[in-house]
């Protein structure tokens, strides 16, 4: 490991090769209870150290008579996927390559809307290199950290908010480094002569023959390096809307008047629907001496904090992207579906907003709502679903911690010991499915003693995906068990009736292996074709 350490510093340099026990605390630090850890921490600065990083662990493993003495190479790019994972790898004594000085903006495309981005590039980065280009077109933004990675919430297939909230749909020509070092472009990019590519390879995926970029999505069969993406055009018109009901068994019929113009397209952006109890964590920490220390939160206080901040049972938030003429019509048959089932239908453009935001003071002085924190997380919605980054909804995933975030501090749930744990099942947009598996987390989060906070998102014309989140804080002695524990049953109950979740944490990598799947078999194979020596993240999805 000497040779190989001092290989891997002679490739990236003595300050981006990271193996004191002291240093690499930062590394192995996540929200959940985790098994593995990163041995040394490698920063490449671009795609030719990336490889050569690659090849000198491959060689090493191929020297190792003893399969124990061998390495790995987990890779992140930000290494922010909180909830999910952090830096935590797939398999123990890793070598963790962090990915995040991989920095290049190239090939944009002022007409056909198209970017070239590497593994490093963050939402903030690319929000910012759009506002100097013309901002002619918007980018999709999750509500997790501006410094996130583009590439690695897209490797995860995850969503956003606006038409393009779908983000793996809308990517083509991955460059993709293979365990052997060798490198791979897809699509029409595997054509690429003299640094000369095919004219429509950054705007047909497809390519010729077949279509392997899925491949490299959830898996652990090659590092994607770079990756084209697809931007939405800036539109002529933009409203955002809110639907709130404050009857529960009403949300089913709200769920099937919404279906229909999902279908349809009439709702293009990735509407989200979240319960009281998200609401509440996204304004407002626990109330640890009102509830006298008592989990999950009473009833009593939670209707109180709904009325100090005008929160409903449901609501949903969606936006309409358009000329004004379409924008007219969609809202009145959005109003017209829903007439009878919400009990208020707001429709927002900046005009409306900014007034909002001017008389926030007043109308929590006159109401004794607190306006003055509802507006500002209307107005935080209202942005993500302009694809503009925020760090807002961060301190949401605090809501357990006695120790409350500062003001202005900077926020690293990994760091703070914030206990943060996500599971994501899929379904139909159909009412019966939701209502079904809302009573399945809302059983299982309070028999656990946390609080159901969900969010729902109507992520593409026939489906939606349900957001569980356990939120907690990790300081207070068995609090992880505790949350493992709901996760687990979670995953069984939901699996078991259909509910499948879209990605996983890695907590949950295993319980994937030992379902029946008629595929794995054959994934594994493939790895073993392409990655021999394990080089590349063993054991990431059950792999």
């Amino acid at each position: 490991m000497e040779s190989l350490i001092s290989q891997l510093e002679s490739i990236v340099g003595t300050e981006y090769l990271i193996s004191t026990e002291a240093e690499l605390k930062a590394f192995n630090q996540g929200t959940f209870p985790h098994k593995n850890f990163n041995n040394i921490v490698v920063q490449p600065e671009n795609t030719e150290q990336v490889i050569a990083i690659v090849k000198a662990v491959n060689i090493y493993n191929t020297e190792q008579s003893d399969a124990q003495n061998k390495t790995a190479i987990h890779t992140v790019s930000s290494g922010k996927n909180w909830g999910y994972t952090a830096q935590e790898p797939s398999c123990n004594n890793a070598i963790l390559m962090q990915l995040s000085r991989l920095t290049t903006i190239e090939r944009y495309d002022h007409k056909q809307g198209t970017i070239t981005v590497s593994a490093g590039v963050t939402q903030q980065q690319l929000f910012n290199f759009l506002q100097k280009n013309d901002g002619k077109f918007w980018m999709d933004a999750t509500g997790s950290s501006p410094q996130c990675s583009i590439i690695g919430n897209t490797m995860e297939r995850g969503f956003g908010h606006t038409p393009y909230g779908d983000h793996f749909d809308k990517v083509c020509g991955l460059e993709v480094i293979l365990a052997d070092g060798s490198v791979i472009n897809t699509g029409f990019k595997q054509f690429t002569k003299n640094n000369i590519q095919p004219v429509a390879a950054d705007c047909y995926k497809w390519g010729i023959g077949p279509y392997i970029d899925g491949l490299f999505t959830q898996s652990n069969f090659g590092i994607v390096t770079k990756m084209t993406l697809w931007l939405m055009p800036k539109p002529e018109h933009f409203e955002a809307f809110f639907i709130s009901i404050k009857d529960a068994a009403k949300f089913p019929a709200l769920i099937d008047a919404l279906q229909p113009l999902k279908l349809s397209g009439v709702i293009k952006s990735s509407a989200h629907i979240g319960n009281d109890h998200k609401a509440i964590q996204a304004l407002s920490f626990y109330p640890w001496k009102k509830a006298n220390g008592q989990t999950p939160l009473p009833d009593t206080i939670k209707d109180q904090l709904k009325k100090q901040y005008m929160v409903s049972t449901w609501s949903v938030s969606g936006a309409f992207y358009g000329t004004k003429a379409e924008v007219k019509v969609w809202k009145k048959i959005l109003k017209n579906a829903v007439g009878g089932i919400a009990d208020d239908v707001k429709f927002i453009n900046q005009s409306t907003l900014n007034l909002a935001m001017k008389m926030k003071s007043v109308l929590t002085f006159v109401t004794g709502i607190d306006f003055n924190t509802n507006i500002p997380l209307l107005e935080k919605v209202f942005k993500l679903k302009q694809g503009v980054p925020t760090t807002y909804f961060i301190p949401s995933t605090y809501w357990r911690k006695k120790m409350q975030p500062k003001p202005n501090q900077t926020l690293d749930p990994t760091q703070d010991n914030v206990g943060l744990l996500w599971l994501a099942p899929i379904a139909p947009i159909d009412g019966a499915h939701v209502q079904r598996m809302v009573d399945i987390i809302n059983t299982t989060q309070i028999k656990y003693g946390f609080e159901p906070a969900l969010s729902i998102t109507l992520l593409t014309e026939r489906t939606l995906d349900c957001v569980i989140s356990l939120v907690y804080d990790r300081d207070i002695e068995g609090e992880d068990i505790k949350a493992i524990a709901c996760h687990d049953e979670l995953f069984e109950s939901l699996t078991s009736e259909g509910y499948f979740p879209y990605r996983l944490s890695s907590h949950a990598h295993k319980a994937y292996e030992k379902i029946d799947s008629s595929l794995l078999t054959h994934i594994k194979a493939i790895k073993q074709h392409i990655d021999p020596n394990d080089v590349l993240s063993p054991n990431k999805y059950g792999i």
